[in-house]
């Protein structure tokens, strides 16, 4: 995202963002009618190319217990001058989601740590009766709408309503401009025909669901200008 999750000086962004255990009598924050999106590898990796050069790799992954799902996402990015490494950027986020019988889900809680090239931010939110609670570094406390999810971008149903940057907390309300389906890109090569939805306003990327509503890809402007883009392995 161009405004929370950008590093300093390397000016690439940490997209991803939650999760501890499920809140006993907690109302769901959230629930996808069709399904969760859950890869039936059980997990999403992405090369993340910066101006054309290999920078770092985002991986999600999926554990079921039950009706239990634990999503991990990892981000590590390196951005080197010649060999010596100049900046780094770890994020890593887990969320809890309750599963039903029939594929939906209802997030429970998340949490988020950053060290944005040794700049420390965390997030944590729960599911309450009123909304999403949320504690953060850079969004302080507060309670998000019913609905809102985790900026995560595995769950297209994030962009049916408000998101919490998993990146320092802030909640975030973009314009979503869906387009038509088109091939794209993937690491090997290959490519997949994909839907392109352009978020404008207080987050600033573009993302591709491919037709089973599987992650594909991302592509932002960093702030010195560099084409940051997601390609999936």
């Amino acid at each position: 995202m161009r405004a929370d999750g950008l590093p300093r000086r390397a000016a690439l962004a940490g997209l991803i963002g939650c999760g501890l255990a499920p809140l006993a009598g907690a109302q769901p924050c959230a629930a996808g009618a069709e399904g969760l999106p859950v890869p039936p590898g059980g997990r999403l990796v992405f090369t993340i190319l910066r101006s054309g050069a290999t920078v770092g790799s985002h991986v999600v992954r999926f554990a079921r217990t039950g009706a239990a799902l634990l999503v991990t996402s990892e981000v590590s990015i390196v951005i080197r001058f010649g060999p010596i490494p100049v900046f780094r950027y770890i994020h890593h986020v887990e969320e809890a989601w309750d599963m039903n019988a029939d594929g939906s889900g209802a997030l429970r809680s998340a949490s988020a740590n950053t060290d944005d090239d040794g700049t420390k931010h965390f997030m944590r939110a729960r599911a309450t009766p009123q909304g999403l609670a949320v504690e953060s570094d850079k969004g302080g406390a507060y309670t998000a709408p019913p609905g809102t999810l985790i900026a995560t971008h595995w769950n297209r149903a994030e962009l049916d309503g408000p998101m919490v940057n998993p990146q320092g907390g802030k909640l975030l309300a973009p314009q979503v401009r869906i387009g038509p389906t088109a091939p794209v890109a993937l690491a090997d090569g290959s490519a997949v025909e994909a839907r392109r939805y352009a978020l404008t306003g207080d987050a600033r990327l573009d993302l591709w669901y491919d037709l089973s509503a599987q992650w594909t890809a991302t592509r932002f402007v960093a702030q010195d200008d560099s084409v940051v883009l997601y390609r999936r392995v």
